[in-house]
């Protein structure tokens, strides 16, 4: 099992305690969980072209797009715990960069008629309830990343997990199996 510099006694105990005598769940599955217990899952960007068009621009940078149990919040979610903390980082002002240049020419779209006058009030309310979330390995990276993010002026709420702070999160879960 490759934990990834994590502790792995946290990571074990979170596996044994969230199966019944089923097969161990893997870091993905402790994810999931995670996002379901905080309210989150994935966005179905097969049949919604918006969704879809938005969910690109994250990926662009290894982002999942997620939208939170009041379907009217969304997250982009990094999971990038295999990561160091300047790779992270670079991430994050790379996805900023992207949201900050598209919104801004969507003026620009709706004159030369690529986009309508709705895209406007569409993009209001998807920046308006926008977040991002960040998985890293460990206390150095958490550390290093909100180092940087307290010198920035971030447009959407940015959240940091470690790898321990999710097994923990669904180690502490009602039981969900």
């Amino acid at each position: 099992m490759v934990c990834l510099g994590v502790n792995r006694i946290s990571i074990e105990q979170a596996i044994t305690e969230t199966s019944q005598n089923q097969p161990a769940p893997n870091i993905d599955q402790l994810v999931s969980l995670f996002l379901l217990i905080n309210n989150a899952s994935a966005v179905d960007v097969v049949n919604n072209p918006g969704e879809r068009n938005a969910f690109e621009l994250g990926n662009t940078f290894g982002f999942n797009y997620l939208i939170k149990f009041d379907g009217v919040s969304y997250v982009f979610l990094g999971n990038f715990g295999a990561l160091p903390a300047n790779a992270v980082i670079w991430r994050v002002t790379k996805l900023l960069e992207l949201l900050d240049a598209r919104l801004k020419s969507v003026p620009t779209r709706v004159k030369l008629g690529l986009a309508s006058d709705q895209a406007i009030a569409a993009l209001e309310f998807f920046t308006k309830g926008l977040s991002i979330w960040l998985i890293v390995n460990g206390p150095k990276e958490e550390a290093d990343v909100r180092s940087w993010a307290r010198t920035q002026t971030l447009p959407y709420p940015l959240e940091i997990f470690t790898l321990n702070t999710i097994a923990e999160t669904v180690i502490q879960s009602p039981p969900h199996t």
